[in-house]
C-alpha cells in the first residue's frame, strides 16, 4: 500500500530551517467506534444504548446520537432494567453508575442476564473435553449488589445457547432439543419444534418467545410452534417478548448475510404481520421503548430504526466502513481513503463519507489512490481498479502476490513477487495492467515498499541479500541507486524534496533514512517503533508509533519546529494501523481502525 505520510526534517546539515507562518490547527476524532450494532437496550426514560465489538453509541431522548468513548471496547451484550444499565465486554462486566462505567470484577465470557436490580446473572457454558459427550453443564454467578457470587452449576438436558429469566427469577435456557426451564425439582424441557436455536425472550407477564430456524410461543408450562408465514427467512436472529399480544422477531435469509434487508415481524395475539421499515442494513437486535421498539444492526454498516407495529423509520442507515484498516491519500486531490475488507470511505477536511467502491468478494490487503482512481489488492493475487468508468477485477499474472500499491497523477503501480521469489511490477494507466521492466533488480531482491513521484518515476524499497536498497524505475528500466542501513518497509517524499524511508521492522532499529537522489542519510531523531511519518506545512512532524517490545500503547506523536522531544497527541486502545498526510492535513486510524483521528491545519 502507498502510504503518503512522511516526516521531513527541515534542518539539514548546514542548512537553517526556513521561517514558516504558524497555522491554526484542529484535532477531531471521527466516529467509527460503533460502526456495527450487535445489541441494544432502551431505558424507560427513552435513552437507547446500541453496542457492538467496537464501542457504544447512545441516543438521548431528544433523538441525538453520540458515542460513549468512556465505554470499554469489545461489547457483546448490553442489558438492563429500568435506568439500571449493564454491558458485558472483552474487558469484563460493567455497570453504569452515576454516568460512569464501573468494573464489577466479573470473569470474562459469560452471557449477561438482567431482569431487575436484584436479578443480574452471568451464565457460562464451557467447551467440553474431547472425551466427554452429552449435555454441558451451565455455571451461574449472581450479582448481590457488591460482588459476584461463587459459581453455581446446573445440568440441563441439552447444549444451551441462549438464556433469559422469568419474572419469578427462574432461569430459562434454549438448547437444540428444547427450551429448559429452571424448577425446584430440576430443569424441565419444553419442546420447541425446531432444530437450530438462536435466542429466547421472556415477557413481564411470563410469555416466552423462542426462535432460531423456527419459532415457538407459550409460557413455562409449555410451548407451541408458530409460523410467522414469511418467505425468505432462514433464521430469526433476535426477538422481543413484551406480552402475550406483543411479540417481535428479526429475520434474515442467513445469519451472517448483511447484503439483504432484514424482515421484522410482529405478533398481536391473533396472528403475525410483517412490519415495514426502511433500514437497508441487516438488523441484529431489538429492544422495547415505552411507545414502540428500537431495532439496530449492521455487518458492513450500521442501522437504527424506531417505531411501532405500523412501521419503523431508520434514523441511522449507512453502509459505513467496518473496521477501517488501510489508509492512503490521493496525491492529486488530497482526499484520504480509508478501506476495509467490505467497503471504503473518503475524507476531505473534517468529514468522512462512504465511498461507492462496491463490495468485493475477497479480503483487501493493500490500497492506493491517485486522481480519484483506486487500486486495491486482494489476497490470492487479485487486483481491482475503481474509477469513474466502474470497478474492474483481474488476476495478477504468473501467480504474483500483490504486496504494495502506489500511484501518481492517476497512474497506478503494483509490486510483488511470483512463486519463484522473483520481483514483479505492474502499471495501470486506464487500459489494464501492464508489466514493468524490473530486470535491473538484483537476483533474489524483494520489493518492500514503493513511492511514485510521476507516472514515469517509481521508487522501490528493496530487501536484498546484502540488506536494504532503493531502486528507481525511470519509465524504461530499473536500477539500484543506493544501499541503505535498513530495509525500507515504508517510503514517501516530502516538501524538502527528500525521500524518507522507515525500516521494515520499526521496533528493532530506531530512526529512519532520508534520500536526496544521490546520498542516503541516517535520521536518528525518529522515535523507535515508528510506522509512518508526516510533516505539516508549519514544520510540525507527526509519527505513528508502535513498538511491540514496549509496554507503551500505540500512539500518534508530534514534534514542533525547534522542539527536542516528541509529544503524544493521541493514543490508540487497539492496534494503530497507520498514519497518512497531504500538505497540512493528517489522518490516522486508531483502535483497530474504528475511530479516525485527524488534524486539519489552515
Amino acid at each position: 500500500m502507498r502510504h503518503t505520510s512522511v516526516t521531513v526534517l527541515l534542518v539539514l546539515a548546514g542548512c537553517p530551517a526556513p521561517t514558516v507562518a504558524p497555522l491554526e490547527c484542529t484535532v477531531t476524532e471521527h466516529d467509527f467506534a460503533s460502526i456495527r450494532f450487535d445489541d441494544v437496550h432502551a431505558t424507560p426514560g427513552g435513552t437507547v444504548y446500541a453496542a457492538g465489538p467496537r464501542g457504544l453509541s447512545v441516543r438521548t431522548p431528544d433523538g441525538t446520537w453520540g458515542v460513549d468513548l468512556a465505554a470499554p471496547p469489545g461489547i457483546s451484550r448490553v442489558a438492563g432494567h429500568g435506568e439500571d444499565v449493564w454491558i458485558a465486554s472483552d474487558a469484563g462486566v460493567f455497570r453504569l453508575d452515576g454516568g460512569a462505567w464501573v468494573d464489577t470484577a466479573a470473569p470474562v465470557g459469560g452471557t449477561l442476564v438482567v431482569r431487575g436490580p436484584s436479578d443480574v446473572r452471568l451464565v457460562f457454558v464451557f467447551p467440553p473435553p474431547p472425551d466427554v459427550a452429552g449435555p454441558l453443564p451451565i455455571h451461574v454467578r449472581q450479582w448481590d449488589g457488591a460482588a459476584w457470587s461463587p459459581s453455581e452449576t446446573h445440568v440441563i438436558g441439552g447444549h444451551a445457547r441462549a438464556f433469559d429469566s422469568l419474572p419469578d427469577g427462574r432461569l430459562v435456557a434454549l438448547a437444540s432439543n428444547a427450551l429448559w426451564v429452571e424448577g425446584e425439582a430440576g430443569w424441565e424441557g419444553l419442546p420447541t419444534g425446531f432444530g437450530t436455536p438462536w435466542g429466547v425472550s421472556a415477557a413481564p407477564d411470563g410469555t416466552l418467545l423462542a426462535f432460531g430456524d423456527g419459532v415457538a410461543l407459550g409460557d413455562a408450562s409449555g410451548l407451541a410452534p408458530s409460523d410467522p408465514g414469511v418467505s425468505g427467512v432462514e433464521v430469526w436472529v433476535d426477538g422481543l417478548a413484551r406480552g402475550a399480544d406483543d411479540l417481535w422477531l428479526l429475520g434474515r435469509s442467513s445469519a451472517f448475510d448483511g447484503s439483504r434487508p432484514s424482515i421484522v415481524a410482529h405478533w398481536d395475539g391473533a396472528g403475525w404481520s410483517v412490519v415495514p421499515h426502511d433500514a437497508t442494513v441487516a438488523l441484529s437486535a431489538i429492544a422495547a421503548l415505552d411507545d414502540g421498539v428500537v431495532v439496530v444492526g449492521g455487518i458492513a454498516g450500521r442501522a437504527a430504526a424506531l417505531g411501532d407495529a405500523s412501521g419503523l423509520s431508520a434514523e441511522i442507515d449507512t453502509a459505513a466502513p467496518d473496521r477501517l484498516e488501510l489508509l492512503a491519500v490521493d496525491d492529486v486531490t488530497g482526499e484520504a481513503l480509508g478501506a476495509s475488507p467490505f467497503v471504503s470511505a473518503t475524507a476531505s477536511g473534517d468529514d468522512w463519507q462512504t465511498h461507492p467502491l462496491r463490495e468485493l468478494d475477497g479480503y483487501l490487503s493493500e490500497v492506493a489512490v491517485s486522481d480519484g482512481r483506486i487500486a486495491a489488492g486482494l489476497l490470492r493475487g487479485q487486483l481491482v481498479v475503481a474509477d469513474e468508468s466502474g470497478t474492474r477485477r483481474s488476476e495478477a499474472p504468473d501467480g504474483m502476490s500483490v504486496n504494495h500499491l502506489c500511484g501518481a497523477s492517476g497512474t497506478l503501480f503494483a509490486l510483488g513477487s511470483v512463486p519463484s521469489q522473483e520481483p514483479r511490477g505492474l502499471v495501470e494507466r486506464g487500459a489494464g495492467w501492464e508489466p514493468l521492466d524490473l530486470s535491473g533488480l538484483p537476483r533474489g531482491a524483494f520489493a518492500a515498499s514503493c513511492w511514485a513521484d510521476t507516472p514515469e518515476r517509481l521508487w522501490i524499497g528493496l530487501a536484498t541479500e546484502q540488506g536494504g536498497a532503493v531502486a528507481l524505475w525511470d519509465g524504461e528500466g530499473t536500477s539500484v541507486v543506493a544501499s541503505l542501513p535498513v530495509v525500507p518497509g515504508w517510503m514517501a517524499r516530502q516538501s524538502d524534496g527528500r525521500l524518507w524511508m522507515l525500516g521494515a521492522e520499526p521496533g528493532q532499529v530506531p530512526g529512519g533514512c532520508s534520500f536526496d537522489g544521490r546520498f542516503a542519510t541516517f535520521e536518528p531523531q525518529i522515535p523507535r517503533g515508528t510506522r509512518a511519518l508526516h510533516i505539516a506545512g508549519d514544520g510540525t512532524r507527526f509519527a505513528a508509533v508502535f513498538d511491540p517490545d514496549s509496554d507503551e500503547p500505540p500512539t500518534i506523536r508530534s514534534r514542533e519546529p525547534g522542539a527536542t522531544a516528541w509529544s503524544v497527541v493521541a493514543t490508540s486502545i487497539g492496534p494503530l494501523r497507520t498514519l497518512a498526510g497531504h500538505g497540512d492535513d493528517v489522518w490516522a486510524l486508531l483502535d483497530s481502525g474504528d475511530r479516525a483521528w485527524s488534524r486539519t491545519c489552515r
